[in-house]
């Protein structure tokens, strides 16, 4: 007699087919295959095969699987199976044991098609202590997997060699036959995600875009990280360094490189963590790869001069731990001729970046002083703080942002808490009318203020003179402006004086540029040449090029010295304006936060339950604010929340001829007229003074 095969009850069934990651070319195929032998067998159909790609002990980063359990939570499904047990994918016999949980309170069963059996089953007593070796068995395996790749990494690192990942910004991937071996391909990296561009000795090129898509090596071809070859990118990393060194700080130059139109490599515009990540990698200093700059592994790790297990917190790992440098992996030797930096430069920037490190977190600049409820604000639903949240203006419960699991992912604006805060202290007679005429603020807005009047004159007049040279050389004013007045941009204006240099000034630096471009080529012809005799002749070509470089340079002065000068005092003049404007617009939210944490101690924010399934936070309903003496105060929606205090009183800078720090550092629009008599210049409408 045929045995009859078991089979789950129910119609609403899913199919589920993991791989272990998503750059790996795994073949679904014989998953699908098996799954689909075992569903004809017992006549049965799916209502969908859900497709995911990551690590067994990352569910939370597998969309496919996140959807699968909602639909499970939401009672919309039967039974689920998958192809092997593994292919489910959790980290330990725990986090095997919740889901399980989830499943059976939702009467869907899990079907394994290796074990033929309901993995779910309360009759199954084997089922748990099988779980558990095949979890424990399969860590292992992690284990020594992570462990063998990073010994691998450490060991093409110390030979010089390429590890893996993106190239440095300012280096390209150079492929060689061997350690001294001819060049087979170079690898460029261009602006944008995952683009890059492969150039072969015989001059092709063959493009390679896309995660993963990077050209194939045979046995004894070697992959080497060299300097880019486009003295554009290794001056831009060289000014990156210089500006650091000279006390800008990374987003003031990030802003400055996005001003200029740089293109970035990796993002599409420039933020401060990429010039920070930009000024710590010592192959700009050294010539060669370091690994284990930050680690990132899940299970092993190298510290200490050892190996050692990942020390989770909270269940999960954080990623991009820094490690000490004497953690750092790298060759025995340096290659000083690879370096970009300078070592001076670098030991000035190393210096600075661990002097901002070592300063006590008050007398840091706060990311967002807007934002300064941040530390009283505590969500309801966890009782985990909610930190500041830039993107929104407002705040996100720090536990949903951490990954910590257990709360809706609630988030307050800023504007809806302040008007609150504001009002409970009016009500309870704390209002912060008596900030505004404390001491120490009128006497910081005074010295702000007497700052700022010699600064103002001298960029007018800065300005006019800047003028007066477009109008000597008899420059047309690029824009038509109202009222018959010309119109100039600040940018079009030095350009217009900067390319209206005289011929000879002009051929000069044609022939600085020309002779620069023989210098890059000479040095890449030296790079991949093999014969003594011709390396030794382009050698000689080289060092004569510099010779005549050094000379042209010096032949190179501005034709005005005094425009130069201006031009130099401009830059100079925006950038302590810009500070100018930037302590008026700190102090005050600072002030108000201070205050505010002398009288509050907790801000508590109560949100209604999100629906099931719904992927946008919660709806705020109430807020309780908790003072450290007395009684709080409890505020409703739709009862409480209407009422605003009037705003504070604002810095007024009606009565300053010269506009606001913010116009200065804009420079939209340069005026100028044409009554007889003279010339008005002004900035956004503001009359020159000074002159």
């Amino acid at each position: 007699m045929k045995m009859q095969k078991t089979r789950p009850n129910g119609t609403r069934g899913y199919a589920y087919v993991r791989v272990s990651k998503d750059f790996v070319a795994q073949d679904t195929r014989s998953q699908e295959q098996a799954v689909a032998k075992w569903l004809a067998d017992r006549s049965l159909n799916v209502v969908e095969t859900v497709h995911d790609a990551g690590s067994r002990d990352l569910s939370h980063k597998r969309p496919g699987f996140q959807q699968l359990i909602q639909l499970v939570q939401a009672g919309k499904v039967d039974w689920i199976v998958v192809a092997e047990r593994d292919r489910w994918g959790v980290s330990d016999n725990e986090e095997w044991g919740y889901f399980v949980t989830i499943l059976r309170r939702a009467n869907c069963t899990l079907w394994s098609v290796a074990d033929d059996k309901d993995l779910t089953s309360r009759d199954d007593r084997v089922e748990p202590f099988m779980a558990a070796i095949t979890s424990d068995r399969s860590r292992s395996e992690q284990e020594a997997r992570s462990q063998r790749e990073h010994r691998s990494k450490m060991a093409l690192v110390q030979r010089g060699e390429v590890s893996g990942g993106k190239a440095p910004y300012g280096y390209d991937y150079v492929c060689r036959q061997g350690p001294d071996g001819p060049v087979l391909w170079r690898l460029v990296y261009e602006p944008g995600h995952y683009r890059r561009v492969c150039h072969f000795p015989d001059g092709t090129s063959r493009r390679y875009d896309g995660k993963g898509n990077v050209p194939a090596r045979s046995k004894g071809e070697l992959l080497f990280c060299e300097r880019s070859t486009d003295p554009a990118i290794t001056g831009c990393v060289e000014r990156i360094f210089r500006l650091f060194a000279n006390g800008y700080n990374c987003h003031t130059i990030a802003a400055r490189l996005n001003d200029e139109k740089v293109p970035a490599l990796y993002k599409d515009h420039w933020v401060g963590p990429t010039i920070i990540h930009i000024l710590r990698n010592p192959v700009y200093a050294l010539g060669v790869p370091v690994w284990n700059k930050a680690a990132h592994g899940r299970f092993v790790e190298f510290e200490g001069g050892e190996w050692r297990p990942v020390q989770r917190s909270g269940g999960r790992v954080k990623a991009g731990r820094r490690r000490a440098t004497t953690d750092h992996v790298r060759a025995a030797a340096a290659k000083p001729e690879n370096a970009i930096v300078d070592p001076d430069t670098w030991q000035a920037v190393q210096a600075r970046l661990q002097a901002q490190e070592a300063a006590p977190k008050a007398e840091r600049r706060p990311r967002n002083p807007d934002l300064y409820l941040s530390g009283l604000v505590v969500c309801s639903d966890c009782g985990e703080r909610m930190v500041g949240w830039s993107q929104q203006k407002g705040y996100k419960c720090s536990r949903n942002m951490h990954y910590k699991g257990g709360c809706r992912c609630n988030t307050t604006r800023h504007g809806t808490l302040e008007a609150l805060v504001l009002r409970y202290l009016e009500e309870t007679e704390q209002a912060l009318g008596f900030l505004y005429e404390t001491p120490d603020y009128c006497r910081a807005v005074l010295e702000l203020e007497a700052e700022e009047t010699p600064l103002s004159a001298e960029y007018t007049r800065s300005l006019g003179a800047l003028w007066r040279q477009a109008r000597d050389r008899r420059l047309t004013p690029p824009v038509a402006g109202t009222q018959d007045q010309p119109v100039w941009t600040l940018q079009k204006l030095q350009a217009a004086v900067g390319t209206a240099r005289p011929k000879a000034e002009r051929d000069l630096d044609a022939k600085v540029r020309a002779k620069e471009a023989e210098k890059a080529s000479l040095t890449l012809a030296l790079r991949h040449v093999r014969d003594e005799e011709s390396a030794a002749d382009l050698a000689r070509q080289l060092d004569a090029a510099n010779a005549d470089l050094r000379r042209l340079r010096g032949q190179a002065r501005p034709a005005d010295d005094r425009l130069e000068a201006l031009r130099q005092q401009i830059r100079t003049l925006l950038n302590r304006t810009e500070q100018v404007r930037r302590n008026v617009a700190t102090a005050l939210p600072l002030q108000k936060g201070e205050y505010i944490r002398r009288v509050v101690r907790q801000i508590r924010v109560i949100h209604d339950a999100r629906p099931l399934g719904r992927l946008r936070s919660s709806r705020l309903v109430g807020v309780e604010i908790i003072p450290r003496l007395g009684e709080g105060r409890a505020y409703r929606d739709g009862k409480d929340f209407d009422a605003t205090p009037p705003p504070p009183p604002a810095v007024d800078w009606d009565h300053r001829p010269y506009g606001t720090p913010a116009q200065w550092r804009e420079c939209k629009t340069v005026v100028v007229g044409t009554e007889a008599g003279g010339s008005d210049l002004s900035d956004e409408g503001w009359p020159v003074r000074g002159k």
